[in-house]
């Protein structure tokens, strides 16, 4: 039995047809070899030597049809990416495509999608939260001189240490089920590894820094997008996070990231996918500092954006009565007043600080919360809101949380949790007394 095509499945089809050689080979799950040679009329590695090839063209031995079955599911399945590598080359394979369906098989899952996001033998070229597609590159022009973790004694050692533990020869990818590219945590590490170079002036940092620009330049979308989420899409929220970091840096995809946001800004709400015609409030919210600095706003699109903000907070505080969402909201206007001192935002800000601080208890957990079940960057946040109204006892309380209940081994996103603090603490306090504090509670971890 075999599903029909999804509204998505047919727009990633659509593309297939309109930007890939009608000779190309792709190496697709069996089942759906069905699916991608009647709507695209390109060949897959086993149901075109199993079922068509033979109508078209010379058939195959029954035993080579055999082999080309188990070869995909080792192409789709092995962690030894130089055998995969040689096999996709014998099969003449030029594009991978994975759905929603398949890509939650465990061998897949865990086999070529966790790697491709971030190895270079891969470039992205279209994801819509469902379908991902991959071309395969024999012979990459970026490959890592030494794919080795970066050894750093001295004062940053232990945050450069624990930034290490992510380090997979590409990139830093978290430990969880996630995206591996995770565009948007390199890119502040990025920062972050340009800031000890200044310091330290040691090589390694600036060699290191220099080749995840590069890479972040090789990974970014055609538009200039960087895919997040499992299955992947074009999130404008997670693009714009990538480029914040990389504002003062030298970018080479810079240009083409700033016109995707351009693109994606409307009159009086910000499109979160390429398909969205009317907004996210807490992802509008979080990129109004973003694209505020980057100069992106006019004073009509800046005056809409921040009114609609203000209109939907709710008379007691909150932003829809929801902890996170009120947090990253009020996280995100308070950034902005940090940016622009625009006064229009504080009473705002003040009333959802008073909100938050009704949410927890007199030790300053969040009510309700049993067990470690908040983040303790949902704390960060708060406390850079209650630094941002000049609420200090509550600030102070956030940090002390945080310090004591730290825990790397219940962090379901543990790099992503620390650099979120880690932002968090640089807004408040600045680059090297965030380090500091964050060197200081990474000491503390067995992770």
């Amino acid at each position: 039995y075999i599903t029909p095509p999804t509204v998505k499945d047919k727009e990633a089809f659509e593309w297939i047809k309109e930007n890939t050689p009608k000779d190309a080979v792709f190496l697709v799950w069996w089942d759906l070899g069905y699916l991608l040679i009647g709507n695209t009329h390109r060949k897959d590695v086993v149901m075109w030597k199993k079922v068509y090839q033979g109508f078209f063209e010379e058939a195959p031995d029954p035993q080579e049809a055999i082999k080309a079955y188990a070869d995909h599911v080792v192409m789709f399945s092995s962690t030894q990416k130089e055998r995969v590598y040689h096999l996709m080359k014998i099969y003449n394979v030029s594009y991978v495509y994975v759905d929603r369906y398949r890509r939650a098989y465990g061998l897949i899952k865990y086999g070529l999608m966790e790697y491709a996001p971030y190895d270079t033998h891969f470039k992205t070229l279209f994801v819509n939260g469902n379908s991902e597609l991959y071309r395969f590159i024999p012979n990459p022009s970026l490959l890592p001189k030494d794919q080795g973790k970066l050894e750093h004694s001295g004062s940053y050692e232990v945050l450069v240490n624990f930034l290490e533990k992510f380090w997979t020869g590409y990139n830093y990818a978290d430990f969880d089920d996630g995206y591996k590219g995770d565009y948007f945590l390199n890119a502040r590490i990025a920062k972050l590894y340009a800031y000890l170079y200044q310091k330290t002036g040691e090589e390694k940092f600036k060699e290191r820094y220099e080749w995840l620009l590069n890479w972040l330049a090789y990974k970014q979308l055609e538009n200039g997008g960087f895919p997040e989420g499992v299955p992947p899409n074009d999130f404008t929220l997670y693009t714009a996070f990538t480029l914040e970091p990389l504002k003062e840096m030298f970018f080479k995809g810079k240009e083409t990231g700033v016109e995707y946001l351009k693109e994606r800004i409307k009159n009086d709400y910000i499109m979160t996918t390429p398909k969205d015609r009317k907004g996210d409030l807490f992802a509008e919210a979080q990129m109004l500092p973003i694209l505020y600095e980057y100069g992106l706003l006019n004073e009509t699109v800046l005056n809409n954006l921040i009114t609609k903000i203000l209109k939907e907070q709710r008379k007691d505080g909150s932003w829809k009565k929801s902890l996170g969402g009120t947090i990253v909201t009020a996280f995100g206007l308070a950034r902005y007043y940090q940016l622009s001192r625009d006064e229009r935002v504080i009473p705002a800000l003040e009333k959802a600080a008073e909100w938050i601080k009704d949410q927890q208890e007199e030790n300053g957990h969040f009510k309700g919360e049993k067990g470690y079940g908040y983040s303790r960057a949902t704390y960060a946040n708060a406390l850079f809101v209650y630094h941002v109204v000049g609420m200090t006892k509550e600030e102070e309380q956030m940090l002390s949380i945080i310090k004591n209940t730290y825990d790397l081994n219940k962090e379901p996103r543990p790099l992503q949790a620390t650099l979120d603090i880690f932002r968090a603490l640089e807004y408040a306090y600045g680059i090297e007394n965030a380090i500091k504090i964050l060197s200081d509670i990474l000491a503390l971890q067995n992770f």
